[in-house]
């Protein structure tokens, strides 16, 4: 939420006003109270830190930072709790004058929570901190999580701060094959599913209607990740938005990835059954949990522009390639070096990505005793595993170039239906080229 101005320019006059003191010795106190904290523990601490004060060798050095730590102590005392926020306050002699001592105290409640606890005697006082809150700040959603746990914050500037944790019911890894290994592969989803609802759930309660929100930061593992992401549990309030905007064409596309997403889950559900795959059916099942959301990400910026349909298509194609590319790269990463990712999980799930379903057709002994229903432990072997991965990453090289060469043919097209000068179109290209050089070289 913005600050007042009011009281912004309330505050900045304070801040002025402290920065402008200073001290002949190192006897101007700034002591910080962080939201939250227990006020009589600070009031402790003032207290023993005037104890130490009375080593302090110059006479009136010590007195002054003596009498302004006891003015600051029994200004603590007048608070039964500390404010929401925390406190500043400041104390010193600000006098002027070399024989005179005029010791005052300086109180604030920050406009936003304080995060740090802090006492600092000095010849200036600390107010960088405040300066800090008076900045135009941008808020964004943070999420941490795994299959196990979740916690979500907020950041507004450089403050952090904690809304809600989540412990799941999701059951660890198993070595059962057969039915059990297919029942306990869908315990694992359902309780995946339930517990993503609820992160999904807080996450829409807290930011959906925050207007201020700049965007949505995600951290933990890959797979978990991107199983949340891909669901349905925020899409409901992006429909929301957009509906808002009165941009019909962006609800449709965007209502078109809800309906590919689900189609794309299900199909990968019932062949992770079924255990029968086939490349086509790999190549849909990416197209439409990844490919659809890159087309959207693509078609949309083309949309609000006002492109006409054959550069909109251009757009969505070079979502398509690019998104087959990153699933393919991202499956080749599996078995790189520098991947956290248990890919025997997926085979005792059932689930075959590209290059397992690559690996077995080079292996076909191992995917026959796969296909009856022996567990992945039983059936896995590095053999021809390298020729599987180099197979899967020529596709999605093949995919990248395609991405470069639409990159092109828009750059051609969009000139003539808009006002952007070649060299705007140039500079706007480079980002583009970055996307997909970068998906071609990462390494995890």
């Amino acid at each position: 939420m913005a600050m007042d101005p009011k009281k912004k320019r309330e505050l900045k006059k304070i801040i002025n006003s402290l920065k402008g003191i200073r001290g002949r010795h190192t006897e101007l106190v700034s002591v910080y109270v962080p939201a939250g904290y227990n006020i009589i523990k600070i009031i402790n601490h003032i207290a023993e830190e005037q104890h130490t004060a009375s080593n302090i060798k110059d006479k009136r050095t010590r007195q002054n930072v003596i009498d302004s730590l006891e003015r600051i102590i029994r200004h603590l005392r007048l608070f039964k709790q500390t404010p929401e926020n925390g406190l500043a306050v400041f104390a010193g002699n600000i006098s002027d004058k070399e024989s005179q001592i005029n010791i005052q105290i300086f109180s604030i409640e920050p406009p936003e929570p304080l995060n740090i606890r802090m006492y600092r005697c000095d010849q200036s006082f600390v107010t960088d901190i405040l300066e800090d809150m008076m900045e135009e700040v941008q808020t964004f959603a943070l999420l941490v999580m795994d299959k196990r746990e979740a916690t979500l914050g907020m950041m507004r500037g450089k403050n952090i701060t904690e809304i809600a944790s989540f412990t799941s019911n999701v059951p660890g890894k198993t070595t059962k094959g057969g039915q059990s290994q297919q029942r306990y592969a869908r315990l694992r989803e359902e309780a995946a599913h339930e517990f993503y609802k609820r992160i999904g759930a807080s996450i829409n309660d807290e930011f959906a209607a925050m207007e201020e929100l700049k965007g949505f930061i995600i951290g933990g593992p890959g797979m978990t990740k991107d199983e949340f992401l891909a669901g349905d549990y925020l899409l409901a309030d992006v429909i929301v938005e957009l509906s808002k905007r009165g941009n019909l064409p962006l609800v449709q596309e965007m209502s078109l990835v809800i309906q590919a997403l689900a189609e794309g889950e299900w199909i990968q559900l019932d062949a992770a059954e079924s255990r029968k795959y086939s490349r086509e059916l790999i190549e849909l099942i990416a197209n439409k949990k990844t490919a659809s959301v890159m087309s959207w990400c693509a078609v949309a910026p083309a949309t609000l522009a006002g492109l006409p349909e054959a550069v909109i298509g251009y757009a969505r194609d070079f979502g398509y390639h690019l998104g087959l590319a990153f699933q393919q790269m991202d499956d080749t990463l599996d078995f790189s070096g520098n991947s956290k990712k248990d890919h025997l999980l997926d085979l005792e799930n059932g689930i075959i990505n590209s290059v397992l379903y690559e690996w077995m057709e080079l292996n076909p002994e191992l995917k026959e005793r796969f296909l009856a229903g022996e567990s992945a432990s039983s059936v896995w072997s590095e053999k021809n595993l390298d020729r599987a991965v180099n197979i899967v990453e020529a596709r999605a090289r093949d995919h990248l170039d395609k991405c470069l060469e639409l990159i092109e043919v828009m750059a051609k097209e969009i000139p003539s239906h808009s006002q952007l000068t070649y060299e705007q179109i140039t500079k706007a290209k480079e980002p583009l080229i970055e996307i997909v050089h970068y998906l071609g070289r990462r390494t995890y």
